[in-house]
């Protein structure tokens, strides 16, 4: 997960998890989209992208847009790089494992469109493990 994270998620949101603020990237050390939201959502973010503003840490971020990267990995490396970003820095979530990320991209269809901050509070558990 850390190999795929550096490669992929670390040119926007740092290496450090942190993110920046003047580019309008969201910090993921921290996020409760991260340790809170589930693996439900986050296998959306990384497959389909996100677009619009989006609260994280008490702050609105008016991102453009998280182009999807999901695409291109296998549903082992998307549970690797969900895992490693719910373990890394200050984080203390749970494991994702790839037949959840499976079930979830069969649930997701064909879907094209990037999902919005709000499209995907529907999917949030409250899952901090």
């Amino acid at each position: 997960g850390a190999v795929t994270y550096r490669r992929i998620c670390s040119g926007c949101h740092l290496s450090n998890g942190q993110g920046q603020q003047n580019l309008h990237y969201p910090p993921l050390d921290g996020s409760d989209w991260v340790i809170q939201k589930g693996p439900s959502v986050l296998v959306r973010i990384v497959n389909n992208g996100l677009s619009g503003p989006i609260e994280v840490k008490d702050k609105t971020w008016s991102q453009g847009v998280m182009e999807p990267v999901g695409a291109s990995l296998t549903d082992d490396e998307v549970a690797n790089l969900l895992t490693y970003i719910r373990k890394a820095w200050s984080n203390s979530g749970g494991s994702v494992n790839s037949d959840k990320v499976a079930e979830i991209r069969e649930a997701i269809g064909d879907r094209g469109a990037k999902w919005t901050a709000q499209e995907l509070e529907a999917f949030s558990t409250g899952e901090s493990k």
